[in-house]
């Protein structure tokens, strides 16, 4: 047995890696946890073990979690980086319990959802919850407002990057010469081009193809 009611995920339960947790108690009762190398009769956590190390957890973060996951497109790992990262640190900045929090699970879900469907880039998705969590909607509802929908459009994202090698010539040269990391830069000067907007796996495999082409 782990805790009651809130649980310390350390180090010592590297052993456990993998491993889901169980709900052990019934609706009403605080929780309990057990680790156990037999399989559970019931799955709580999904195989978060490792994602929630360090982290405490307790029965209306836990339905937080839950619900959010029954609406999210993603995998249930990438919805617990939310719960614990961005939604915790909103969260614990204003010094509100779960309970008391400004964007519902399923709306975080659609959030989570517009990442994976690549509406949104991650970096995006950042400005999207931040505007949620100030009550300016839903994240469709953000998106569509401040105009954040990403670039996939190949064509589109090709312009820009012809744009960028043709004002840095130097460093285009270096590029070719060796000097691979300066894809960073590249990137980056793409990113500044489109607000952001543009998805970072096209804008990079773009890039690569066009300065080792010779920008052609």
């Amino acid at each position: 047995l782990v805790g009651r009611d809130h649980i310390n995920f350390g180090s010592h339960l590297f052993q456990f890696f993998g491993q889901d947790l169980t709900r052990l108690c019934g609706p009403g009762e605080q929780y309990l946890y057990a680790f156990d190398r037999s399989p559970f009769l019931e799955t709580r956590h999904h195989g978060l073990g490792p994602v929630l190390i360090g982290h405490h957890i307790n029965k209306a973060t836990a339905d937080y979690f839950e619900a959010a996951s029954a609406s999210a497109d993603a995998p249930a790992q990438v919805v617990a980086n939310w719960v614990i990262g961005d939604l915790s640190g909103a969260l614990n900045k204003e010094g509100l319990e779960i309970e008391a929090c400004r964007i519902p699970a399923q709306d975080l879900a659609g959030l989570i959802n517009r990442i994976h469907d690549n509406t949104i880039s991650g970096k995006i998705a950042k400005e999207v919850f931040e505007a949620m969590w100030a009550g300016e909607g839903t994240a469709d509802e953000v998106i569509e407002a401040r105009g954040l929908k990403q670039i996939t459009d190949s064509s589109a994202i090709e312009a820009i990057v012809d744009k960028v090698i043709e004002a840095n010539p130097g460093q285009a040269a270096e590029y070719r010469a060796g000097k691979e990391k300066l894809i960073g830069f590249f990137v980056g000067q793409v990113m500044k081009e489109t607000g952001g907007k543009a998805n970072p796996g096209q804008v990079n495999a773009i890039l690569r193809t066009k300065l080792k082409s010779g920008g052609q």
